[in-house]
């Protein structure tokens, strides 16, 4: 099987059409239809925390690959970094209204206390301390979590406005 060109793959990356699959607007809607699926309203804070970060750094990737042309294969891979210099520019470029203080209190890899740290420090080194931090932080950083998954339908309307 031939291996996709660059361009191929940029061209089915950024496809405008919400069912091609392998492209960003599809990963962003998927983590919507997750978000919905799942009952996580009811759910225990430090769960909610936990896949709430997920679909964050899902949409980050999608928002940045959007922006800076790389593809999905680009940004969905262990190699790529979600940077909050790389959020806070594409969310000036889709021109989606989020608070800067809040994407540090989500992506900043430096601060403890960033909803990246806690997920990264339970999931590496899963313990009591980091269930307990991450309760205490859950009533802060959950607002700012499910404000950053409203990014969908912006990002939606920017790769339909680009095409």
């Amino acid at each position: 099987m031939a291996t996709k060109s660059r361009q191929d793959q940029l061209l089915e990356s950024h496809s405008n059409d919400p069912k091609q699959k392998g492209s960003f607007i599809r990963a962003a809607r998927d983590i919507l239809r997750v978000v919905k699926a799942l009952p996580i309203s009811e759910t225990d804070p430090r769960i909610r925390f936990i896949i709430l970060y997920g679909m964050c750094e899902k949409l980050a990737g999608a928002m940045d690959g959007t922006v800076r042309d790389l593809t999905v294969a680009e940004v969905y891979n262990s190699k790529y970094r979600v940077t909050v210099g790389h959020v806070s520019e594409a969310c000036r470029a889709i021109e989606f209204e989020f608070d800067p203080p809040d994407i540090e209190r989500i992506f900043d890899a430096n601060n403890p206390r960033s909803a990246r740290r806690l997920r990264n420090d339970f999931l590496h080194r899963p313990g009591p301390a980091h269930l307990k931090a991450i309760a205490s932080s859950a009533p802060k950083l959950l607002p700012a979590m499910n404000k950053f998954l409203g990014g969908v339908d912006v990002l939606s309307r920017f790769v339909q406005k680009r095409i």
